[in-house]
């Protein structure tokens, strides 16, 4: 039970987190970076889906390619933050 109750915690924080970091982030007028954009144009080549060559369509690929490396260090941050809990806990309970 307390295994479940740490990875629905685990999972409520990273998404939350992931959510807020992508809205704070989007908030502000950027560019794309010339890297995405040369890496989604080439995905698009590769994977031979031509429907989505279009500068719309990338520009939403690459927010959610955005939204998706928010979610990945929400997940980072959140699991590191976990061990050191857990770590503490233990080390709490030795004394």
């Amino acid at each position: 039970m307390r295994r479940l109750l740490s990875i629905t915690i685990f999972f409520a924080c990273t998404c939350a987190g992931g959510w807020l970091l992508a809205c704070i982030v989007t908030s502000f007028p950027f560019e794309m970076p010339v890297f995405l954009y040369h890496f989604i144009r080439r995905s698009i080549a590769t994977s031979g889906f031509d429907k989505l060559d279009n500068p719309e369509d990338v520009q939403t690929l690459g927010l959610l390619c955005l939204i998706a490396g928010c979610w990945v260090f929400a997940a980072l941050t959140t699991w590191i933050v976990m061990l050191f809990i857990r770590r503490r806990q233990r080390h709490s309970h030795r004394l």
